[in-house]
């Protein structure tokens, strides 16, 4: 009971931790994101060390290394999908999409895990369902950008010619609108097109997100040793440039 009660307290600091680490991406400008990267990483590789020298230093397993390349694959990825379909709507898909892929891995023992022993199969499909469903729901999603304001279109751009007044004021107004359908139909591509390459990286990267525990879980289940924080959290270190 008691070790069930720290479990659920561990995901609830996880649920906290893990949503609004990249709330600093949201509200500042982070470049390509690799900086970001390498200062998150070395941060987390920090707090691996810690632990790992808390418990005692156990064995190092090269092989853990890899589940944090793939978390740091993933990780490359989010500021990206932030810039271009915001935090809420990347958060969801990227989180759904880690959500079925794990679940997918442990319901049917994929890549060499063994299977979960379910008491309540119908239960746990009933979740998948609900997943699945929030995930539509999320599709509908839309992110709005900041635009800043520019000259174009305004001020001096048209001069007052000699002639019918009103005659210039038609031009002006064809002119502004015909300006004005432009940049709608620039802005609608543009957004459709962020819309669908960010959903695709946030899909990408929740595979990544999915899998990232993987190679962890399979050193306890086949070596029955304990889970090595710093080997991870090495290997997320080791692909940053």
């Amino acid at each position: 009971m008691v070790s069930a009660f720290f479990g659920y307290v561990g995901v609830l600091m996880a649920l906290v931790f893990f949503g609004s680490n990249f709330v600093v991406v949201k509200k500042y400008d982070s470049g390509d994101g690799f900086f970001f990267q390498l200062l998150m990483c070395a941060g987390i590789w920090t707090v691996g060390l810690v632990v790992h020298l808390i418990q005692g230093s156990p064995k190092f397993y090269p092989f853990a290394m890899l589940g944090g390349s793939l978390w740091a694959t993933g990780n490359v990825l989010c500021v990206y999908i932030i810039q271009e379909i915001g935090m809420g709507l990347g958060l969801v898909i990227w989180g759904g999409t880690a959500l079925l892929v794990g679940w997918a891995t442990g319901f049917f023992g994929l890549f060499g895990l063994k299977k979960d022993e379910l008491t309540l199969v119908w239960l746990n499909v009933l979740g998948l369902v609900f997943a699945l469903a929030s995930l539509v729901t999320s599709l509908f999603v839309r992110s709005t950008k900041e635009k800043k304001a520019t000259a174009a279109g305004t001020g001096n751009e048209f001069e007052a010619l000699p002639g019918d007044p009103d005659e210039a004021d038609r031009k002006m107004d064809n002119a502004l609108s015909s300006v004005n359908n432009d940049e709608k139909e620039c802005a609608y591509s543009s957004s459709a097109k962020s819309q669908l390459y960010g959903s695709l990286a946030a899909v990408c990267a929740g595979c990544f997100f999915g899998n990232n525990f993987d190679p962890p879980t399979y050193i306890q289940e086949h070596n029955c040793a304990p889970g090595n924080n710093v080997s991870v959290n090495t290997g997320a270190q080791a692909l940053n440039p």
